[in-house]
């Protein structure tokens, strides 16, 4: 007897639920203001932690954890570059995302 690839209705919603999992994932790490700045500043180009920790009031290895975050959700790529890891933005529809959550703000009138 053949076999049917016949997805059940509980696969279907599993899969669903999956996608929307990830998708609450990306906006929780998405949900912190300075991850959203880094992001804004690497859309320039790739940086080092070095070259990040200056705009902020915040040590290197803070800033660090918040790079570690951004690269495990694979929003940011990082390669050695000598001693220096540099960063940079692994998909630019998340800059794009961040542009229309921008353009999604109430105005201030």
């Amino acid at each position: 007897m053949e076999k049917k690839n016949i997805l059940t209705i509980q696969q279907v919603e599993s899969q669903q639920s999956k996608v929307y999992t990830d998708l609450a994932n990306l906006f929780t790490v998405l949900s912190h203001p300075i991850r959203l700045q880094i992001i804004e500043l690497l859309a320039d180009g790739p940086k080092c932690v070095c070259e990040l920790t200056p705009r902020f009031a915040m040590s290197q290895p803070a800033i660090s954890k918040h790079l570690k975050l951004l690269v495990d959700i694979k929003i940011l790529q990082h390669r050695k570059d000598g001693t220096k890891n540099l960063y940079k933005i692994a998909n630019s529809e998340i800059h794009n995302i961040i542009q229309q959550g921008f353009l999604a703000l109430p105005s201030k009138k």
